[in-house]
């Protein structure tokens, strides 16, 4: 865990780091599909992610998936990724 610490062009492997009132400038933060990092009161700024390990092959089966469909699939395949329901933000 990290608190009110300032992080500046840093690589941080963020698998399971809890970060509260941080300042993260202008790093790359590398994400391996571990446990979720929190971010509570932190403010990220001008970072890069890079994702690796089971992270990287998740975006690579999404990117396949969407590369394989039509514009209405690409659409409700991002929809359904993200929990976004057109319906209701139209109301």
């Amino acid at each position: 865990m990290h608190v009110t610490k300032v992080f500046e062009r840093k690589l941080l492997y963020v698998d399971g780091i809890h970060f509260i009132d941080c300042e993260l400038r202008y790093c790359i933060l590398l994400y391996n599909g571990g446990d979720i990092p929190i971010f509570d009161g932190s403010n990220l700024e001008g970072c890069v992610w890079q994702f690796t390990g089971p992270a990287a092959r998740s975006f690579e089966l999404i990117e396949r998936l969407y590369n394989k469909g039509d514009e209405q699939f690409r659409a409700s395949l991002i929809e359904r990724i993200f929990g976004i329901n057109r319906q209701q933000k139209m109301e």
